[in-house]
């Protein structure tokens, strides 16, 4: 019997995963997986049903690169939106990311960013007075 491989290249992230607005730490955590196991994977991701500016905040720190909802605009017929094309420039998001997102998303955002410049990083254990150096 031959198997016929389906070849995936995008993993689509329906608004259901965004329900809880990002807020939800185990909410995050299985988003961020996602996002890790399809860039991992060389997947286009596409993130739907974006409404609120918490999420699209979210989402960026993900890099996903392709979303789209009511928070850019509601469905509408083909040649309104080839105008709404022509006429909008492109969006340009002004907003500190750090604003926009749940305070213990900023310190995720912090923290990653710390580990990333700086691989080498010490941590302390403050029980027993050691430096561990990794």
């Amino acid at each position: 019997m031959e198997h016929d491989l389906i070849e995936v290249e995008i993993t689509e992230i329906d608004k259901f995963l965004l329900s809880r607005n990002c807020e939800d730490e185990k909410e995050r955590i299985a988003l961020e997986s996602i996002f890790y196991f399809s860039h991992r994977l060389n997947l286009t991701t596409v993130a739907e049903g974006v409404e609120t500016r918490e999420q699209l905040g979210f989402l960026r720190t993900c890099s996903c690169k392709k979303i789209q909802g009511f928070f850019f605009a509601k469905p509408m017929p083909e040649t309104a939106f080839l105008e709404a094309c022509k006429t909008q420039s492109k969006l340009q998001e002004t907003e500190d990311i750090l604003t926009v997102q749940a305070t213990s998303s900023v310190t995720q955002l912090l923290l990653e960013a710390v580990f990333q410049a700086y691989p080498l990083v010490i941590f302390s254990n403050l029980t027993r007075n050691r430096t561990v150096t990794i």
